[in-house]
């Protein structure tokens, strides 16, 4: 069954992302993040894209990885493959690309841990390895990541993580994915960001924008500089902010799929206040009726509470609004002017 708010009409598909850490389990994760975006920086572009070669030198840069970090990293397999492929779960975009399979990856603190701090079942990162980027430090204008079944072990992290989100992760598996393409042509930027957990939710946010040609040259730059070992001087940052904020947002859909997180907050909420679960969403509902104006998105929002399922929030702007404007149009649908605001953004909210 499925219920929308109808201002306006579909953009593209879902984001978003979301996941905090204490700080060890963030430094395996980053120590991940690197690993994975060394293709990006030319570490291994080469003319001969053989599995012997990129093995070699995949390893060697581990090698050099765990030096620099501490962190020890394995990995069962390595697989390559290549051709017209679709960037990540949730970008609806295919584009030739090498794609690197990295199989049973695990981050333990040193080689003498007998235990992983995380293990990952699969780790995909895609983009025009080989002839296709043959300039060493290029940022692609096509590239995805997609980190399947992450796994904390780390029993004092798990502790930690339990006690900043009251979310038990010992039986639950983390999915992470981050996709972009670049049009130099049109100077259009498409972005999606995933991130799901095991039996509670999905994340998925899609974003379109125009007008990224200068926020493009200053990130190329940026990028040629980190990958050469320098750091981007403030000037250069406050340039890569000023083409960033100069962009126009085009279109975006955040999608939120429940996997039993909401129930569960639901009855958590309940036994606080010391009421039942439906006493709680009339509550809800009374709440939304109050600061929701747009008649059809509240009803959403209440189909949602009543039997929580996909809530889909979309922005379709019939033109383009700047990136800079985005704050004031938040500010004022918070602050008296929510019907103008939904109207120039034109918000859709589809429950399903």
């Amino acid at each position: 069954m499925e219920h929308s708010s109808t201002p306006s009409s579909d953009t593209q598909k879902g984001v978003a992302h979301l996941s905090t850490t204490r700080k060890s389990s963030l430094r395996g994760l980053t120590v991940v993040a690197v690993l994975l975006g060394f293709g990006l920086s030319g570490t291994f572009l080469m003319a001969d894209m053989s599995s012997n070669a990129i093995e070699g030198q995949v390893k060697e840069f581990i090698a050099d990885v765990e030096t620099e970090s501490g962190v020890n990293i394995d990995y069962a397999s390595l697989e390559t493959r290549s051709g017209d492929i679709e960037l990540g779960d949730s970008l609806p975009i295919k584009a030739p690309l090498t794609e690197l399979v990295f199989k049973d990856v695990s981050l333990s603190e040193s080689e003498a841990d007998s235990d992983p701090t995380v293990t990952i079942s699969q780790v995909v990162l895609g983009a025009p390895f080989g002839e296709t980027l043959m300039v060493k430090h290029k940022l692609p204008e096509t590239a995805h990541l997609d980190i399947k079944g992450l796994a904390i072990k780390n029993t004092e992290i798990l502790d930690d993580l339990e006690t900043q989100t009251g979310v038990d992760y010992q039986e639950r598996l983390i999915d992470l994915s981050a996709g972009y393409q670049y049009s130099d042509e049109a100077e259009t930027l498409e972005l999606s960001l995933g991130h799901g957990v095991t039996d509670m939710n999905q994340l998925d946010i899609n974003a379109q924008f125009f007008g990224m040609g200068e926020f493009w040259t200053h990130a190329q730059k940026a990028y040629r500089q980190e990958m050469a070992g320098a750091t981007p001087s403030k000037e250069l940052m406050d340039s890569l902010l000023t083409g960033l904020g100069n962009g126009q947002l085009a279109g975006l859909d955040i999608t939120y799929q429940n996997r039993g997180e909401v129930e569960e907050s639901f009855a958590k909420m309940a036994a606080e206040s010391n009421m039942e679960v439906a006493e709680l969403k009339q509550q809800l509902n009374l709440t939304v009726d109050q600061l929701i104006e747009n008649k059809d998105i509240a009803a959403s929002l209440k189909a949602f509470i009543a039997k929580p399922g996909t809530l889909t929030i979309s922005l379709a702007p019939e033109a383009p609004i700047a990136v800079l404007q985005l704050p004031g149009l938040v500010m004022g649908g918070l602050m008296g002017q929510q019907a103008a605001a939904l109207e120039l953004m034109n918000v859709t909210v589809t429950a399903k």
